[in-house]
């Protein structure tokens, strides 16, 4: 039997114990290497989910800029389509949000311009009373620069903007966001933002995400 004294006090070691003790030493550089169990510590990010037409499209990239590693973006974008199309897309991985998630909701647009605003106020109207288990910013549709001011179509803008304010009023989750940007940040054309006027949105946009999700702050989840 060998004895291996160790802070004052004497320890009964088998010699294969001290064989395998010299044998740790040599591989460690003279140093005993320990296991220790670490508690790891996991934040759970937020999910920002991008549903909407093509004035959506891009804002997923430009959301990253303004926002930290805390939260997690998607964009599902489907130019040319209606609030009917857009508002059932990504059902599943909406369905998985909780009230630490937002779904940024782009559309109407299409409607407006094929003069179908009852039927698209009525999807948004939808998709909101069905994920109440989640937050939702809804964008305005925004001025179309490519007609006249006084256009039918813009006439139908402002009352589709107007329609959707006053509904949702009603609707704790969800934000309705203006869009107050001018000429400048749209492109010649005047039908879609250019750069410029995606990124003062996106600006916007990423806010308002910050002060919903301020008001229901968790502590970090904490994984075993």
């Amino acid at each position: 039997m060998n004895y291996l004294v160790t802070g004052g006090e004497i320890q009964k070691w088998h010699l294969s114990h001290w064989r395998h003790e010299l044998e740790l030493r040599k591989k460690s550089g003279g140093k005993v290497q320990k296991k220790a169990n670490k508690q790891q510590v996991k934040i759970k990010k937020h999910k920002i989910v991008i549903i909407g037409d093509s004035h959506a499209r891009g804002c997923a990239a430009e959301l990253k800029s303004n926002l930290d590693t805390d939260f997690e973006i998607q964009g599902y974008i489907n130019p040319g389509t209606g609030l009917k199309t857009i508002s059932t897309s990504a059902k599943r991985d909406i369905q998985q949000l909780t009230t630490q998630d937002v779904v940024v909701m782009w559309g109407g647009s299409n409607d407006v311009g094929r003069n179908e605003t009852k039927q698209g106020i009525n999807w948004i109207q939808n998709f909101v009373e069905t994920n109440k288990h989640t937050n939702i910013i809804l964008m305005e549709v925004p001025h179309r620069y490519d007609l006249i001011e006084d256009s039918c179509v813009n006439k139908e803008v402002v009352k589709f903007n107007h329609i959707i304010r006053k509904r949702m009023k009603a609707h704790g989750n969800a934000e309705v966001m203006k869009i107050h940007v001018d000429r400048s940040a749209f492109t010649k054309h005047g039908q879609h933002m250019n750069t410029t006027g995606k990124e003062e949105m996106a600006k916007k946009i990423a806010e308002s995400i910050k002060r919903t999700l301020g008001k229901c702050k968790t502590p970090p989840i904490i994984m075993k």
